[in-house]
């Protein structure tokens, strides 16, 4: 009978204090969409300071030959050597920046989803988390921006899908 009730008293006190712990415990905000948004753009930006890390890291070689190729990249041609420069260099990341602002010049759903789908699988290479996550989050927006041109393209439909997957 007596360890029945001291039991009893052990359960109710213990569930006493689980439940003023999880009352205290720290609760996550909930994401508005500004704060996404603000977000997203920052990683842009992100991507951006990255890419520029990678090219002043370069040997001065390299550095001269994406100059000399900077310069011509003002059309889809010139972007599309420097894609090609950064391929043989092993930078995916260079890659898919430079194919991204070739999907701003052509502006297709194609191109676009493309660009979704390097940075997509660009993830693989970068060993930062927080690099990963900025590449989701420029693979989502090439993917809303081919959504956005034809809004029945399921391949970009289903890469978004992942990348919300993936990178949350």
């Amino acid at each position: 009978m007596k360890n029945t009730r001291t039991l009893q008293i052990v359960v109710v006190v213990c569930s006493v204090i689980l439940f003023v712990l999880l009352f205290i415990a720290n609760k996550k905000p909930v994401k508005k969409a500004e704060d996404i948004a603000e977000k997203t753009t920052t990683q842009v930006v992100d991507t951006k300071v990255y890419v520029d890390a990678l090219i002043s890291a370069m040997p001065e070689k390299d550095k001269k030959e994406f100059e000399n190729l900077d310069k011509k990249a003002t059309d889809t041609t010139g972007i599309n050597a420097a894609i090609d420069f950064f391929n043989t260099k092993k930078l995916p990341v260079a890659s898919c920046f430079y194919y991204q602002k070739k999907a701003e010049k052509v502006n297709s759903a194609k191109i676009w989803c493309d660009a979704g789908n390097r940075y997509f699988y660009s993830v693989g290479f970068v060993k930062d988390k927080n690099q990963s996550q900025s590449l989701y989050q420029n693979a989502m927006f090439c993917y809303n921006k081919a959504l956005a041109i034809q809004p029945n393209y399921s391949a970009a439909k289903i890469q978004l899908a992942y990348c919300y997957f993936e990178g949350s």
